[in-house]
């Protein structure tokens, strides 16, 4: 795994919480030494693991110096040498400002909810979205 002097830094990127945003000012800044691992919300937690990430870390020859992206959860066992490695960040958001960033962020990309997923959310309320979606307490089941 990596030096003790050379840790690599974590970022944890919750949705619709600036992680976009803060992600290509890091890739600005650290550029081929950063990993933005791919996936979205609807991954399962084995998506990305200890294995994966070593996977990735022998790609890049072990030089990375930042990994990032919706897939790095810090509740996920990455193994114990690797973990004593990472130092974890993330971004927190005013939850009920989040939660409707979210809504809208479904409604647009679902073109106004016309995907089958969204079928009957035509005529409903972002009270309803969240019966579809449970996205309640986000932010803490994605750290938790």
């Amino acid at each position: 795994m990596k030096q003790a002097d050379n840790r690599l830094l974590v970022f944890a990127h919750m949705m619709k919480t600036a992680g976009t945003s803060l992600s290509k000012q890091l890739a600005a800044h650290f550029g081929h030494k950063m990993h933005i691992v791919p996936g979205g919300l609807k991954m399962d937690d084995d998506y990305y693991n200890k294995s994966t990430l070593k996977d990735d870390l022998d790609l890049f020859n072990q030089k990375l110096e930042i990994i990032a992206g919706h897939p790095m959860r810090p509740y996920i066992d990455f193994g114990k040498e690797a973990e004593q490695e990472m130092l974890w960040f993330t971004f927190f958001r005013d939850p009920k400002k989040r939660y409707v960033s979210h809504y809208l962020h479904d409604f647009k990309w679902t073109n106004y909810f016309s995907s089958p997923r969204y079928k009957h959310m035509k005529e409903k309320s972002i009270v309803e979205w969240e019966e579809l979606e449970g996205f309640s307490n986000y932010q803490t089941k994605f750290i938790a």
